[in-house]
């Protein structure tokens, strides 16, 4: 087991009989405009569970900065066309942080209410859950259900 501050989930990689995910991390990087080097990643590995058919691949970094970088350069992702061997065959590739199961289910809850309600956006940063009701709002940070039930009251 390893902590999660420092570990990112990137989904939508088709998987390959024979792959270097190291060489995936560092292409999906590079698409984003992050440098990453081999040294840069601590453990990779596909995660026994799937989704849309396709298991996510979890990178543990070496440091919080790098996983920083290419946390908050995900957006660069949005519409790329992959032409690269490596990546041949995915639709759209995203990345997550590593949430825990129940902040994975608050996280999820807190997406459902923000479009039932028509909130601007919900995101996470180092595990922590935030919403803002419009663009250029303070965001307001979400720690547990009861911080979800005030918020839409």
């Amino acid at each position: 087991m390893y902590t999660r501050k420092s570990s990112l989930e990137i989904h939508g990689v088709p998987e390959r009989r024979t792959e270097d995910l190291d060489d995936v991390v560092i292409k999906v990087a590079e698409y984003a405009g992050v440098e990453i080097e081999e040294d840069d990643i601590d453990i990779v590995h596909r995660l026994p569970f799937k989704l849309n058919g396709i298991r996510p691949i979890l990178v543990k970094f070496q440091s919080h900065k790098v996983k920083s970088q290419l946390y908050f350069a995900r957006r660069k992702l949005k519409g790329t066309v992959w032409d690269s061997e490596l990546l041949d065959g995915a639709d759209q590739i995203y990345i997550n942080e590593n949430l825990t199961a129940p902040k994975r289910k608050l996280f999820a809850e807190t997406r459902k209410r923000a479009r039932l309600n028509k909130w601007y956006n919900v995101w996470t940063v180092d595990g922590k859950i935030f919403i803002s009701k419009e663009k250029g709002d303070r965001a307001i940070k979400i720690s547990c259900y009861s911080d979800l039930e005030n918020t839409f009251i």
